[in-house]
């Protein structure tokens, strides 16, 4: 299954609980913040695109049997196995995920071979290019496992902060107070402000022209 959500609603929707439950490591998160595509009216691909990427679902759709590792593919994944087993967790939030990491590794590796040759039979550089895949996808995990596991209070402040990016680092006081009022009450939100300019997170500016809030730099 595929599926797409924005952060803060994931995070809202999903219990902490899921973390104990298994479910979160058996999700493969590709979170993007931002991103340097416009298009303004999308076009479908050209016919003959089109035509050929059904032609291809349809191919794999068929295929039969069983999947297993060349040789090669075999021995170096054995390898990198022994070494990620022993590798400790230091947060027992991506416990879960390391564990299922080599199951995920070879679950790309086969969707990877199968797109490119329709073959069954993975070799050592779809376990590679897999392996990179993930490691990728891990560099912004720590973010959203924190935002799962941790309390409301600590998800007001991140929500906070996101719009504080989102407005470019700078943003006025009463457009970030309308931006919270359906999450929260004047006083709570005072009370974030609070913490978040004590922390050294944001910076707040009394002007001629307002309040100013700026996102500081880490």
């Amino acid at each position: 299954m595929l599926a797409a959500s924005t952060v803060e609603w994931f995070v809202e929707a999903l219990p902490r609980e899921a973390f104990s439950g298994g479910f979160m490591s058996r999700i493969l998160f590709v979170v993007q913040e931002d991103t340097a595509r416009e298009f303004a009216l999308p076009e479908r691909g050209e016919g003959h695109v089109w035509e050929g990427l059904r032609e291809q679902l349809q191919e794999i759709g068929q295929l039969s049997g069983e999947v297993f590792l060349e040789r090669d593919a075999e021995l170096w994944y054995k390898q990198w196995y022994a070494t990620h087993h022993r590798t400790p967790v230091f947060d027992a939030k991506f416990a879960g995920y390391h564990e299922r990491k080599p199951d995920h590794m070879l679950r790309i590796a086969y969707l990877l071979r199968i797109a490119n040759t329709r073959s069954l039979r993975i070799q050592k550089e779809d376990l590679d290019h897999a392996l990179g895949i993930l490691d990728w996808m891990e560099v912004l995990l720590p973010e959203v496992f924190d935002m799962v596991a941790h309390t409301a209070v600590g998800e007001t402040h991140r929500r906070i902060v996101r719009q504080l990016k989102a407005a470019g680092g700078r943003i006025a006081h009463s457009t970030l107070l309308r931006k919270n009022q359906y999450y929260m009450t004047a006083r709570a939100f005072a009370e974030a402000m609070i913490t978040l300019k004590e922390s050294g997170t944001v910076d707040e500016e009394r002007t001629v022209g307002g309040r100013y809030y700026t996102l500081q730099e880490k």
